[in-house]
């Protein structure tokens, strides 16, 4: 009797979540789509559009559903629970924080759909699991790839007219300067290597010099020996140098790396690793060089709002080179959708002026307000990376279809309620 009741009060919440005996309005395979789970997709829809048309849209995007849910169970792709809880949690997470608590979104979720929130994660279980078994279908047959020029053209063409109309944008172009050693102080280290590779030469201890001159913080310890590290873990100057090298050997000429002018050493290998050590000469930028490329910055700053050309300095001078390329150009933005402080810092720079020199990371960054503008149409020439990812949709949607179409073949679909009668039972 303890165990009977037990499984009753498990599985009372999946029973409540099922859907109610009413009609059925299609059958796909062995799974059937009832009445009320379309009254409730309708639901969702805007007012204006319950009609017989939406309606039958609505459900066979149903049915489609169910193709695609058959084709993965026929494949056999599973996915775990944990997956399915995992994304369940988070969601419900994000959707409880933004009603403003649980209390207030359990309140919610009742005058809405009717559900308690033990309900609601039953269900939110079934369509996680159901959405991310159709994506892993799609993965299967539909390889990801970036479509081509001739296709994001094509797409353009086909529905610009129908592309959003993009509000509030603000298009911003940049120049970045690194902080980096002076030339001066880049020269002094190299020489300083260059000596170190002349006393090795002259039988001095490579573990002592290190020991007593390297500028890697660990050298006292180490003897500059860091160990084995994997191909690629490493920077690449230094690894492509030490590669390069017979074991027990060590480099003729010093080496440079973000870090500074390395002499290394090379100590052994074993599959896809390698064991070095080093003599460092650092180049690990000082508050003098940060002060003295703010300098530069605010000198470029100076320059570009007093009339320069700020795309042929950004192409002349910039570290971003991805960017730089294109005169500084980062492209447009929605300016409700920056966050600060970044949202702060543009509001405050005038359209087609530079704003102080901003300090981000390991960088001086220029940023300038290209323009401003209300409202404005999507083009191929500022919005390339955005119409790209619609068109990637798009194409991947039409050969689902395609896909879906094949498999419609393959499996019993029957229509029972659509139309005109699907409507008067839906009350439309």
């Amino acid at each position: 009797m303890r165990r009977f009741l037990a499984l009753l009060l498990a599985t009372a919440p999946l029973v409540q979540a099922l859907p109610r005996p009413d009609a059925v309005a299609a059958v796909v395979g062995d799974q059937a789509i009832y009445l009320s789970e379309v009254r409730e997709a309708m639901s969702m829809a805007p007012a204006e559009e319950a009609n017989a048309s939406t309606a039958s849209k609505i459900l066979h995007q149903m049915i489609d559903d169910r193709i695609l849910l058959w084709r993965a169970k026929a494949e056999t792709l599973q996915v775990g629970d944990a997956e399915v809880s995992a994304h369940v949690e988070q969601q419900i997470a994000q959707t409880v924080k933004q009603a403003g608590g649980e209390e207030v979104f359990a309140k919610a979720l009742q005058m809405r759909l009717g559900l308690g929130m033990s309900q609601y994660r039953v269900r939110m279980m079934r369509q996680a699991r159901e959405m991310i078994l159709k994506q892993r279908l799609q993965d299967a047959h539909i390889p990801r790839a970036e479509p081509t020029r001739d296709e994001v053209m094509a797409f353009y063409a086909e529905y610009r007219d129908s592309l959003p109309v993009l509000a509030n944008q603000v298009r911003v172009s940049q120049i970045l300067l690194k902080i980096q050693a002076t030339a001066q102080r880049d020269a002094q280290a190299r020489r300083e290597a260059e000596a170190v590779i002349e006393r090795l030469r002259k039988g001095e201890s490579f573990e002592a010099i290190a020991r007593a001159e390297s500028q890697d913080p660990s050298a006292v310890e180490n003897g500059g020996d860091i160990g084995y590290f994997r191909r690629g873990e490493l920077d690449p100057a230094y690894e492509k140098a030490a590669l390069a090298l017979e074991t027990g050997r060590y480099t003729l000429r010093p080496v440079k790396s973000r870090f500074g002018w390395h002499v290394i050493e090379l100590l052994g290998t074993r599959d896809q690793e390698f064991r070095t050590r080093h003599i460092l000469r650092s180049l690990v930028p000082t508050q003098s060089d940060s002060d003295a490329t703010r300098e530069r910055a605010d000198s470029l700053r100076r320059v570009a709002n007093a009339g320069g050309d700020f795309q042929e300095l950004a192409r002349a001078f910039s570290d971003e080179k991805a960017s730089g390329a294109f005169g500084g150009m980062l492209g447009w933005f929605t300016e409700s959708d920056l966050k600060d402080p970044y949202k702060s810092i543009l509001a405050a720079i005038p359209t087609g002026s530079v704003g102080e020199p901003l300090l981000s990371g390991d960088s001086y960054i220029l940023l300038r307000i290209d323009q401003r503008t209300e409202s404005r149409k999507m083009s191929p020439e500022e919005d390339w990376m955005q119409l790209s990812r619609y068109a990637a949709q798009v194409l991947s949607q039409r050969k689902l279809r395609t896909l879906v179409e094949k498999w419609r073949k393959e499996v019993n679909v029957e229509v029972r309620i659509d139309g005109e009668e699907l409507a008067r039972k839906l009350g439309l």
